[in-house]
Order: structure tokens, then C-alpha cells, then sequence
């Protein structure tokens, strides 16, 4: 049995269960093919560029509160010495292709990202 898969049941089946999930599974036992044209593809990777962003600037986001000690907007953040202060834009190049990410700053210039190190343009965690 040959299937076109719309992403939205590719994302669903990777991090929900249920029918997609179900679908991916018959995919990867071989009962199933999928079939793909060159505008899915380009969807595919449109929405895999997403999801990376989204992956990396959240862990980010939770780098700079592990590194401040405290959520954003906290109270207890508050006269602490050092506070967020907003995002840089950085583009990342690796074998998904390139995109741009925000990478928050502290107003003490102390945060030392360990996922995207400052001045690093290739990323290849995920590749």
C-alpha cells in the first residue's frame, strides 16, 4: 500500500500516539510506503527547519535560566545583579541548511551558551 503523508501526521506520529503514531509504525515495519512529491518534500523540510529552530532556542532559554537562577519575569529576579536582556539574531549552517536563530543575552555579558557557542555559525548536534 503506497500513502502521501501530510506533516501534520508526520509531527503528530513523532510526538503523539495514537492514529499517526499507528501510521508511522506500519511505515517503519514495511507495510506501507510512503509516497512523496517534490512540494511534500519541500514541506518536510520547511517544517524540519521548525522544529529545529524551536529545539535550539528553547534550550537556549533554558540555558540562560539555569545560568540567571531564576524563570522569566520572576520576581525573585529582580535586583539580582544580572537580568536578561533580550535576544541576538545568529544564523546556523549544518546538513539541514541554514537558519536563524534568537540567542538570549544577560546585561552582564556572562552567559556562555554551551549548545551555540558565541561565534560558532555550524551547528551539527542534530545532523
Amino acid at each position: 500500500m503506497r500513502v502521501i503523508l501530510d506533516t501534520n501526521v508526520l509531527v503528530s506520529g513523532i510526538f503523539f500516539s495514537g492514529p499517526p503514531y499507528q501510521i508511522l509504525s506500519a511505515w517503519r515495519d514495511g507495510k506501507i510506503a510512503f509516497v512523496i512529491s517534490p512540494e511534500i518534500l519541500e514541506e518536510y523540510e520547511r517544517v524540519g527547519e521548525a522544529l529545529l529552530k524551536l529545539s535550539v532556542e528553547t534550550a537556549l532559554g533554558a540555558e540562560i535560566e539555569a545560568h540567571l537562577g531564576y524563570e522569566p519575569h520572576a520576581v525573585s529576579g529582580r535586583n539580582s545583579g544580572n537580568n536578561r536582556n533580550g535576544h541576538s539574531k545568529k544564523r546556523l549552517k549544518g546538513d539541514f541548511g541554514e537558519i536563524e536563530i534568537s540567542t538570549p543575552r544577560d546585561r552582564n555579558s556572562s552567559f556562555e551558551p554551551q549548545l551555540i557557542k558565541k561565534g560558532q555559525t555550524r551547528f551539527t548536534q542534530f545532523d
